[in-house]
């Protein structure tokens, strides 16, 4: 939140969402707080989060993209394409995080690695065609 003196200098000035970092330094108490960004294990977390949230939500934009361009699916039937990855990930996270909390996230990330790569090549090696893509269900990889 942002100082009421600092919200009306912000509309005074013109201020849009590229203004809203600057007034976090001047707040006694900002709603972040940058001096977290001096951790490195911070900074790396969330610089490792940030690099794979952008190539996910890329590969899932591909995804429909492709299938609505290319494909001529709906959206809606492109969106239901894409739907059993989300999923997956809301069944297997919750045992997932008690696995790693057990063995360790090292062990529990690199099975699912190697789950997810063998199914995908598996599937890129049954599907080798259009015909049987479309065929086999492999609409929303």
């Amino acid at each position: 939140m942002v100082e009421r003196r600092n919200h009306h200098r912000l509309r005074r000035r013109g201020g849009t969402a590229r203004d809203v970092p600057l007034s976090f330094g001047r707040h006694a108490e900002p709603v972040l707080d940058l001096t977290l960004f001096r951790a490195r294990s911070f900074s790396v977390a969330n610089t490792a989060a940030f690099l794979y949230a952008m190539g996910f939500f890329a590969m899932l934009l591909g995804n429909i993209l492709f299938l609505t361009s290319v494909w001529h699916y709906s959206i809606l039937r492109a969106g239901l394409s894409v739907t059993p990855g989300p999923l997956v990930v809301a069944v297997v996270s919750g045992p997932a995080g008690r696995l790693a909390g057990r063995f360790g996230f090292r062990r529990v990330l690199m099975s699912g690695f190697v789950v997810f790569t063998s199914a995908f090549s598996g599937t890129c090696g049954a599907c080798n065609s259009l015909r049987t893509i479309r065929r086999c269900g492999c609409r929303g990889l």
